[in-house]
């Protein structure tokens, strides 16, 4: 694992929690380290470890993400999109800008605006759009 991923864990790590959850409002499930028994069935969500949890990180988001690519802030942006809406969306979001190159604050001005969309059409997920928007402001201004 590279230092650049394992900021950006802490990061994603220290967003979604290190404690077990089993939020009945959660589409996703038992929880921990952001991981979900929806996402991963086979997995004992409740004794998963952080080791674990950057395991699969690193095998199923930044990996396929291609996050070694980029600088530091936007493979923070698309890993961490990648984690909380799904890696379709982080690579949907990078597809967007047809191939031109693109800053932190354009990608996420889009993962924003996702957010707010995804609140129009299911108004029970404003619950959550205070905590989405926190995590922008935040991830805006990590420092590596």
């Amino acid at each position: 694992m590279t230092e650049k991923f394992n900021k950006c864990l802490q990061f994603v790590l220290d967003r979604e929690g290190r404690t077990y959850e089993n939020n009945p409002a959660d589409p996703g499930g038992e929880t921990k380290f952001g991981i979900s028994k929806k996402s991963y069935p086979n997995i004992d969500i409740k004794h998963l470890t952080e080791e674990q949890a950057g395991a699969i990180y690193l095998r199923d988001y930044w990996i396929p993400l291609n996050c070694d690519s980029y600088d530091s802030m936007i493979a923070l942006a698309v890993f961490d999109t990648g984690v909380n809406q799904g890696a379709g969306i982080a690579k949907s979001i990078i597809a967007s800008f047809n191939g031109q190159s693109f800053t932190v604050e354009q990608y996420l001005i889009k993962r924003l605006r996702r957010y707010f969309n995804l609140c129009q059409k299911n108004t029970r997920l404003f619950v959550w759009l205070k905590d989405w928007v926190l995590r922008i402001i935040k991830l805006s201004e990590y420092q590596f």
